[in-house]
């Protein structure tokens, strides 16, 4: 939300917020997340081109079986370039430091307590083809000092996504990603480094300029010589959304 204006650069609020509620006796895995977070932006023009700068800072706050999981602060400063040909560049930096209540038995291996940080780009090309008219590519590094020296990690990850109109109100959206993690730091064998595989998309459905429904499917395949941290699952949904 745009909360207050000058010189066409505005300070704003956002909120990001989601709970699940069990049955029963499962309401022990009763889960509570709610962001707060501030941001300023500022476009101006330079060259023929609108560069956009923002800085948003949120924290984050985590509950499981009505008890506090953790807490998070985080900082992202971003960079945008969007050029008359349509094409959009962002650059961003963020920074994060988390405190979880519950560092294990051996918090010295365990504990995800720590900063992390991701350096990233991403960009948009938009075209007026018949069927695809937008296309996205992005990576990014990452690198996490934690106090666990089985959880401190050194990463790198990209992504491709694109809109297909598959006719004038459905839209597939395919994405694919492929990432890797190593962890210099894991005590145990074999080593935890893992690759990251990443595919799935969105099908949306508009219903007028505004409102739309979509179904959601991924599968995310996080694959490691060490058994106990390799793992695959998939997630489906559905969502009912609004777009100004």
């Amino acid at each position: 939300y745009r909360w207050l204006e000058w010189d066409e650069s505005h300070l704003g609020v956002m909120l990001d917020n989601y709970l699940t509620v069990n049955e029963g006796s499962a309401s022990e895995f009763d889960l509570l997340h709610v962001q707060p977070g501030v941001f300023v932006e500022s476009p101006q023009c330079w060259l023929g081109c609108e560069l956009t700068g923002r800085l948003e800072y949120n924290f984050a706050y985590d509950a499981f079986g009505g008890e506090t999981l953790g807490t998070r602060h985080a900082v992202t400063g971003s960079l945008s370039r969007c050029a008359e040909d349509g094409v959009t560049t962002t650059v961003y930096l963020a920074a994060n430091v988390t405190d979880f209540r519950n560092d294990g038995a051996n918090p010295d291996e365990d504990s995800l307590d720590g900063w992390a940080y991701t350096l990233g780009a991403v960009r948009t090309w938009t075209f007026q083809w018949e069927m695809i008219t937008v296309l996205q590519a992005g990576g990014d590094l990452q690198w996490a000092d934690l106090r666990g020296d089985n959880q401190t990690y050194r990463g790198a990850s990209a992504f491709l996504a694109a809109d297909v109109y598959l006719n004038a109100c459905l839209v597939l959206r395919p994405e694919v990603g492929l990432g890797f993690r190593t962890y210099p730091e894991f005590t145990g064998t074999p080593s935890r480094d893992e690759l990251i595989i990443r595919a799935g998309g969105q099908l949306r459905r508009w219903l007028d300029e505004h409102w739309y429904v979509a179904g959601t499917f991924y599968y995310d395949d996080f694959a490691s010589d060490n058994h106990e941290f390799s793992a695959n699952h998939f997630t489906a949904g559905a969502l009912l959304g609004f777009e100004r």
